[in-house]
């Protein structure tokens, strides 16, 4: 990865090796950061893992007020009650489908993985703190706005 900047221009240079996929955004300014192109076209050119798998499915079902219990271990379980999904698909729906997923952090402490996911709405930006098991079911799946 390279952000390429100087005067008058911005670049980003993003790359994937093991899928063979490079992503090249270039702007003709110096305000107007490319990063974000760079992040959609990747998210729409590579196959998203297993952990991008698991964080889109979840947050949909949050947006559709259901989910896959499953995913969750019973204290997480615990919390998710139906007038909470309720609040959630109804604080959810103004923003619009997920347009990017971009992993920004991930952390190990405690036994518990912690996954921070930034999101890009089609009407904003929301972040999600993820934590649970390796290989494992999730504690809490935490939506917040992003900045």
């Amino acid at each position: 990865y390279h952000d390429g900047a100087g005067s008058g221009f911005l670049a980003s240079n993003a790359m994937w090796p093991e899928d063979k996929v490079a992503v090249i955004a270039v702007t003709n300014n110096d305000y107007a950061s490319p990063d974000g192109v760079v992040a959609r076209v990747a998210s729409v050119v590579l196959k998203p893992n297993a952990a991008e798998e698991r964080a889109r499915a979840v947050l949909a079902g949050f947006q559709q007020a259901t989910v896959d219990r499953s995913q969750f271990t019973d204290n997480g379980n615990a919390y998710l009650s139906d007038a909470v999904l309720a609040d959630q698909k109804a604080g959810l729906a103004p923003y619009g489908a997920l347009r990017v997923l971009d992993l920004s952090k991930e952390s190990t402490r405690g036994g518990m993985k912690t996954r921070i996911w930034n999101l890009t709405m089609a009407h904003g930006k929301l972040m999600v703190i993820e934590r649970g098991y390796p290989k494992g079911k999730l504690e809490q799946f935490l939506i917040v706005k992003g900045d």
